[in-house]
């Protein structure tokens, strides 16, 4: 039975021989530990001291961690691969990686992590820093898309859940550029206040505070339910989502959403690109969406001013944003990506979907797009609420209303 880090990293030596696998540091920190997080691959620091985390990137790491009650004491700490990569780490590309092992070894490698982790007994949540850990624990790919975001990782059996974000050796990287000669590079600032950002909601994270986001998705209603729910949102005085999406240079659909939880997306095309309502129908359907546009005066929208162009150009339809959640993040953080994917990853536990819009074209899901809208309708609606509150805090409301927003209505026009 292993009782120490010192067993398992002897463990894994001889099952890494096994494997034909090089094997140069191992895990580290509280085997009993319900947190561990895992990284990539050991740099050149890591190789002299036999712990992970011990060089530029561990710096980086351990200062973001501790305001939130983690040491290097009270986790464990491993790497995927267990030898460093053909070039340090922190020269890594701009996911924060640079794998050099062929597709075998790095399944045997994600084999080895595996193993390793099934020893950990009290192991309840994994931090999991970069591209190649996200992917050997869960499959996926595209770690500056889906950071921030929860999954469950496959741990020999069981299920553990887990967040990711990046690898702080991408910080790292930073601070060599920025101190050196070269130019034109994503500013340190930001960067790190994306990692603190992340950090802080793994605190939330492992503190039991963030559950699964679940959205309840009304999608191909009849032209009943269609005309209903619009009148429902109309009676609503507290905010209410819009959301368009085009496809062959027309108008797809229109989703609303009244709650964070629930929407609805009416959807004007079939797969075959015939028409869902007849001329009687979708004429009173759109005449509805222009009444409700006219008289609420708490819509929602990411990117408004998009919407309100397109729905007038093409449809005729008036469209006044009253709260542009991507206008009011950039109001609070103008050094900061302001689009959807990045909104969701700060203000709900969603994990990141953008990818779903085009993705319904492979599979061959048209009702999959729908969703995608209802999804955009919701996570705007949660992240307008967050954006608020940060409004208030930072005594910038009356600014963002009487100013950035009140001047939307002319820029559209």
């Amino acid at each position: 039975m292993i009782s120490s880090v010192n067993q398992l990293n002897q463990a894994l030596k001889e099952k890494a021989t096994e494997y034909g696998l090089r094997f140069d540091v191992g895990g580290s920190g509280l085997l009993t530990s319900s947190v561990a997080i895992v990284s990539t691959s050991p740099g050149p620091t890591e190789l002299k001291t036999g712990i992970p985390f011990s060089g530029g990137a561990g710096h980086i790491l351990w200062a973001g961690l501790r305001p939130h009650g983690f040491t290097r004491n009270d986790v464990y700490v491993t790497n995927v691969i267990k030898r460093p990569s053909s070039s340090e780490v922190d020269d890594a590309d701009g996911r924060g990686d640079n794998r050099s092992a062929t597709v075998a070894e790095f399944s045997a490698y994600a084999q080895l992590l595996k193993w390793e982790l099934s020893h950990l007994p009290n192991l309840r949540h994994i931090l999991i820093l970069g591209n190649e850990a996200m992917e050997a624990l869960t499959g996926r790919s595209g770690i500056l898309k889906c950071r921030g975001s929860m999954y469950e990782a496959s741990i020999n059996g069981r299920t553990v859940p887990s967040f990711v974000t990046v690898n702080p050796a991408l910080v790292a990287r930073y601070h060599r550029i920025l101190n050196g000669s070269a130019s034109g590079t994503v500013p340190l600032r930001s960067l790190q206040k994306v990692f603190e950002f992340n950090l802080y909601k793994f605190k939330l994270f492992t503190e039991g505070k963030l559950s699964p986001y679940v959205i309840t998705y009304n999608i191909n209603p009849s032209y009943k339910q269609a005309l209903e729910y619009i009148n429902v949102c109309q009676q609503q005085t507290h905010p209410v989502s819009v959301d368009i999406e085009t496809f062959n240079n027309e108008t797809s659909c229109i989703g609303l959403a009244h709650t964070d939880a629930e929407g609805m997306c009416i959807n004007f095309i079939q797969p075959d690109l015939s028409a869902v309502y007849s001329l009687e129908q979708e004429h009173s359907l759109r005449s509805a969406f222009a009444a409700l546009f006219a008289s609420h005066n708490k819509l929602v929208a990411q990117n408004g001013l998009f919407d309100t162009s397109w729905l007038w150009f093409k449809d005729k339809i008036k469209l006044r944003v009253w709260f542009d959640t991507l206008l009011a993040h950039h109001t609070l953080w103008p050094g900061l990506p302001h689009n959807l994917g990045f909104l969701t990853s700060r203000y709900t536990t969603h994990p990141y979907y953008k990818d779903d819009k085009d993705n319904w074209k492979t599979i061959g899901d048209i009702d999959a797009y729908w969703r995608y809208n209802v999804t955009d309708c919701c996570i705007t609606l949660a992240c307008q609420t967050g954006l608020q509150r940060e409004l208030q805090r930072a005594n910038m409301d009356r600014f963002f209303f009487d100013h950035v927003m009140r001047l939307q209505p002319h820029l559209a026009r």
